[in-house]
C-alpha cells in the first residue's frame, strides 16, 4: 500500500477523515491527520460498496464516500462533524452529488496516477439499522447541524463571546442534539466530537497543539465519567463554555507568527484575505505583514501564491487532472490568473510544465 504525499495533503486540505482498506486482509490504514474510527466500522462501510466504483452512504451524522481504488483496495472518506468546506453539504442535492463525484475522481487519479473511471455515483441507504437515514432526511439533518457547527466554530475562533453563547444555546435546543443527549453513550460521543471540532479549529489557527492536546485528553477523560444521573444538556453547554474560557486564557501566549501561518495553511484552498486572518488571530490587520515578513522574509500574499503554486505543481506531476480542476482545488480566482502566476513562477505554462515532466 503506497500512499503518496500528495494524496495525504489533499485529504487533509479537504478536512476529511481518510482510510484505505485492503479487501483481502481487511486491514485498514488511516492516512489523514484526523480520524479515530476502528477497523470494524470502516470494513462495515466497505462491505456496502464492493460492487461500485464510487459510493455515497448516508449515515446518521455524516456521509461516507467510498472510492474503489483497485481490485483490492478501497478508500473511505468521512467528513468531520463540522462538514468541511470542500465537501459542501447544502440543500442542493445535485450540487452535493457533483462535488462528491469530483472528489472521488481526484482521489482515484492521485492514488493511481491514471485517469479515473467515469462511473456513476451509487447512493446506498442501508435499511439494516436505524442509524441510517433516507437521502432527503440525511441531507436536511446534515445541513442543519452543519450550519450550527459552522456558526459555533466561527464565533469561537472570532472570539465573539455573545454570539458564541447564542449558538451554544441553539445547539443544545436542536431536536437532533436533544435526541442524542437522551442516551449517555451517544451524549459522550457527541461531546467528544465537539471537543475535537473546537480544539482542532484552535490548533489550525495556530494555538499550541501540545498544550491543547493535553486539554483535549483531560476533557475526554471527564466526558467518559458522565452517567445518566447528570443533566446532559447542561453538561454540553458547560463544556462549550469551559472550552471557550480555556482558549481565551491561552490566546495571549500563542506565537503570533505561528497563528498566521497555521491559518493560511489551513485555508490555502480558499481565498485568504488579510481581514479574515486578522479576525481569526486577533492581530491588527496593519501588523500582519510586518510580523510575517520578519519571520519568513516574504509577504503573506507572496507566501499564499507560492503555496498554491507548489500544490498545483505536485498535481500536474502526479495526476492527469485538467487545468481547471487544479485551479479549483488550489483556489485561484480563475484559470487565466492561475496560468499567468504559474508562468511567472516556473517560466512556462502549466501545460508546458506537465509535458516536460512527462517527456
Amino acid at each position: 500500500m503506497d500512499v503518496n504525499s500528495t494524496l495525504v495533503d489533499i485529504v487533509n486540505m479537504l478536512g476529511v477523515e481518510c482510510y484505505i482498506a485492503t479487501l483481502d486482509t481487511r486491514r485498514v490504514i488511516k492516512i489523514s491527520d484526523s480520524g479515530c474510527r476502528g477497523t470494524t466500522e470502516i470494513n462495515k462501510l466497505v462491505d456496502f460498496s464492493l460492487k461500485h466504483q464510487y459510493s455515497l452512504i448516508n449515515v446518521k451524522n455524516h456521509y461516507a464516500v467510498l472510492v474503489q481504488l483497485n481490485i483490492n483496495e478501497m478508500c473511505v472518506l468521512i467528513p468531520d462533524c463540522d462538514s468541511n468546506r470542500n465537501l459542501e453539504m447544502d440543500m442542493n442535492v445535485t450540487s452535493i452529488i457533483f462535488n462528491i463525484k469530483r472528489i472521488c475522481r481526484i482521489i482515484f487519479e492521485v492514488y493511481n496516477q491514471t485517469p479515473a473511471p467515469s462511473a456513476e455515483l451509487h447512493i446506498e441507504t442501508p435499511a439494516i439499522t436505524k442509524n441510517f437515514l433516507t437521502h432527503d432526511q440525511a441531507v436536511q439533518e446534515i445541513n442543519e447541524i452543519k450550519q450550527l457547527n459552522d456558526q459555533l466554530l466561527k464565533t469561537f475562533l472570532n472570539h465573539d463571546e455573545v454570539a458564541y453563547k447564542i449558538v451554544c444555546a441553539e445547539i443544545i435546543s436542536n431536536s437532533y442534539i436533544v435526541s442524542e443527549l437522551q442516551n449517555v453513550d451517544k451524549a459522550r460521543m457527541l461531546m467528544h466530537e465537539y471537543v475535537f471540532l473546537l480544539i482542532r479549529g484552535a490548533v489550525c489557527q495556530g494555538y499550541p497543539a501540545t498544550e491543547l492536546g493535553v486539554i483535549k485528553k483531560r476533557l475526554y477523560s471527564l466526558i467518559t465519567k458522565l452517567d445518566d444521573t447528570i443533566n446532559l444538556r447542561y453538561m454540553l453547554n458547560q463544556l462549550f463554555l469551559n472550552i471557550y474560557t480555556i482558549i481565551f486564557g491561552i490566546r495571549k501566549t500563542v506565537n503570533k507568527t505561528t497563528m498566521i501561518k497555521k491559518y493560511i495553511d489551513y485555508n490555502i484552498s480558499g481565498s485568504v484575505k488579510l481581514a479574515d486572518i486578522s479576525l481569526a488571530t486577533g492581530i491588527h490587520i496593519k501588523k500582519l505583514n510586518i510580523i510575517f515578513k520578519k519571520a519568513f522574509a516574504t509577504t503573506i500574499h507572496q507566501y499564499v501564491r507560492d503555496k498554491k503554486l507548489s500544490i498545483a505543481k505536485n498535481l500536474l506531476i502526479e495526476t492527469e487532472l485538467s487545468i481547471q480542476d487544479i485551479v479549483d482545488i488550489v483556489g485561484f480566482s480563475d484559470k487565466s490568473h492561475f496560468i499567468t502566476s504559474f508562468k511567472k513562477s516556473a517560466g512556462m505554462t502549466p501545460q508546458k510544465f506537465r509535458q516536460e515532466i512527462h517527456f
